[in-house]
């Protein structure tokens, strides 16, 4: 349990856009292929694949941690995740009290979802839209409205980690400005949903 929640605080599963185009596939990616293959369960055992096994990990913590998070929002709940770890900092958490807590904040019977970790997964397939961003003017400022269709068009529900990133200047990398940049969007089956956000700057990145 101390394991998967330091991964996720730590954001060991990338999606970094200048590494999928210099290797092909990010690690996390390659770990959701190989979910797809094999249990989450053997796969921890399988030493073939220990050079990715953070990123396996850090994939079912944000599937076991999205439902809390979208409930809290993503800066107070890892908040409240940062507490949890620093109370168990000198000893192994009980994973199933870990359950209890999440699904207390998030409002979600997390056990289902632990159940499934014993067989592939099974997952959504996304028809994503072009994102469209137009500029609005006002009678004291402009905004820039952007507007992106997604679409389930699989017989299983899923959720999608939606960031508007804006470049800082400073570091030269992309970061999420704000709690609207970075969100997730849950999806029935063959739901089609469309994103509409504000923003006082055209955002240049959609990931």
């Amino acid at each position: 349990a101390n394991r998967l929640i330091e991964i996720y605080l730590q954001n060991e599963t990338e999606n970094n856009p200048w590494l999928r185009e210099v290797n092909g596939l990010s690690d996390s990616e390659k770990a959701v292929l190989l979910l797809q293959e094999a249990s989450f369960k053997d796969l921890l055992s399988d030493e073939e694949h220990r050079d990715i096994i953070d990123a396996i990990i850090g994939v079912k913590a944000n599937e076991l941690f999205a439902y809390a998070e979208m409930k809290l929002g993503t800066t107070v709940f890892r908040d409240s995740l940062f507490s949890i770890l620093k109370r168990h900092e000198f000893e192994n958490m009980n994973f199933e009290s870990l359950l209890d807590t999440l699904g207390s904040l998030g409002e979600t019977d997390l056990h289902p979802i632990i159940d499934n970790w014993t067989s592939p997964a099974t997952l959504p397939e996304y028809i994503i839209g072009t994102p469209t961003v137009t500029q609005i003017t006002g009678r004291e400022e402009d905004i820039y409205q952007l507007v992106l269709n997604i679409s389930n068009i699989s017989d299983y529900p899923g959720l999608i980690r939606l960031e508007i990133l804006n470049l800082n200047t400073t570091s030269q990398q992309a970061v999420p400005e704000d709690e609207q940049a970075k969100r997730i969007i849950p999806f029935n089956p063959h739901e089609t949903k469309r994103i509409v956000a504000n923003y006082d700057e055209a955002p240049p990145n959609i990931n």
